[in-house]
């Protein structure tokens, strides 16, 4: 039924129109088209597309300000089903939200990592095969049978409380990327990573540079998570490195949460300005250049230059303009040449234009090295 809401003081005033309500009964939206004819008949089509389980009242109006007869025939009200069946989002630790079942269906009962629910009692726990899993809480219903293998974890925790990179199959033990190695060379196994790894690794390994950056990554000793928000960072950073205060041997981070800001890109393109706001840009090329240029953050070399310049207490961005040169060409520079280096490449392979380098020049990115 959608007729665009309008009326016309020069057709006759007469409507086709439809109420939406909530299953409550409270008021939702309203549609209506008004019979466009002075021929002294006409049809009337109106549709409208429901968002949520409801009730429509459709009705048929002769609104005339003087006295005339109207005669409404073959009036019908036809319902199509959407092609969803069901729809779930999820939580990072598998609560959902935005659930969308369609009236009359058989549910869907195998949902958060495909997994089965429980319904049993209002449960709504999920057997992973080993143990029962509470996703309010995070939680196994259980101790982990193999908690030996983690004990620096409570043993009911879920994925070491990282289940944006980790998962647990069985609830005995966490998988995320591995590295397999025989005599053909290295290979990434995605097939038990979360969906930003997977987004984001596969995006690198477009490249050759991408790639090796995407092994090193994988085989180092830092503990990596890889993290995909759809906002823009406060301070108008692609992605970022968020390392942990305790350090390996070798000065690597224990742990790190790399975060890639794609609203960043997304305000880039939309604004045509900035890193990514030339035509050529894509989001695969966004992922494959952040994530090299991040790995580089995981190293001890640049560490030690990332924690002298957080205790210089400088700010290059709001600095002359000569300390921020020193910034991009200095503490930065080595993630930079690696960024360069890989997009060269990307745009070598799959086009896009020189266009980008403009941008690139203007921060001091060495986009005119070999």
């Amino acid at each position: 039924m959608v007729g665009d809401g309008s009326s016309d003081e020069t057709d006759p005033r007469v409507f086709v129109t439809i109420l939406l309500f909530d299953r409550n009964y409270n008021f939702l939206d309203v549609a209506y088209q008004q019979l466009a004819s002075t021929s002294g008949w006409g049809s009337l089509t109106a549709s409208y597309t429901v968002k949520q389980a409801g009730y429509a009242y459709m009705y048929v109006s002769n609104e005339q300000q003087v006295l005339m007869d109207v005669y409404f025939d073959d009036v019908t009200m036809t319902f199509t089903p959407s092609a969803v069946v069901q729809q779930d989002d999820y939580y990072p630790f598998g609560l959902s939200f935005n659930s969308y079942s369609r009236e009359n269906t058989v549910p869907q009962n195998y949902l958060y990592n495909g997994k089965e629910q429980i319904n049993d009692l209002s449960l709504d726990w999920y057997d992973y095969g080993a143990r029962m899993y509470m996703p309010e809480i995070g939680r196994w219903g259980v101790e982990d049978p193999r908690s030996e293998k983690y004990r620096r974890w409570s043993p009911y925790n879920y994925a070491v409380n990282n289940p944006i990179r980790f998962i647990d199959p069985d609830g005995r033990d966490i998988v995320g990327v591995t590295v397999k190695k025989d005599d053909k060379g290295t290979t990434l196994d995605l097939s038990k990573a979360s969906n930003d790894t997977k987004k984001v690794i596969l995006a690198m390994m477009m490249t050759g540079k991408g790639t090796t950056a995407a092994v090193e990554m994988a085989e180092s000793k830092t503990k990596t998570t890889l993290k995909i928000s759809a906002s823009a960072s406060a301070d108008g950073s692609y992605a970022k490195t968020d390392g942990s205060k305790t350090r390996n041997g070798d000065g690597t981070y224990k742990s790190a949460t790399i975060t890639f800001y794609k609203g960043e890109f997304d305000r880039d393109q939309k604004e045509g300005t900035g890193k990514y706001g030339d035509k050529g840009s894509t989001e695969n090329e966004f992922f494959n250049v952040s994530g090299t240029h991040e790995n580089e953050h995981l190293k001890k070399d640049q560490i030690k230059k990332d924690d002298e310049y957080l205790k210089s207490d400088k700010d290059p961005f709001n600095g002359t303009e000569e300390e921020y040169k020193s910034y991009m060409t200095g503490t930065e520079g080595v993630p930079h040449k690696a960024e360069v280096e890989t997009r060269k490449e990307f745009r070598m392979k799959y086009g896009g234009g020189d266009a980008w380098m403009d941008a690139a020049k203007k921060n001091y990115l060495p986009v005119d090295e070999q």
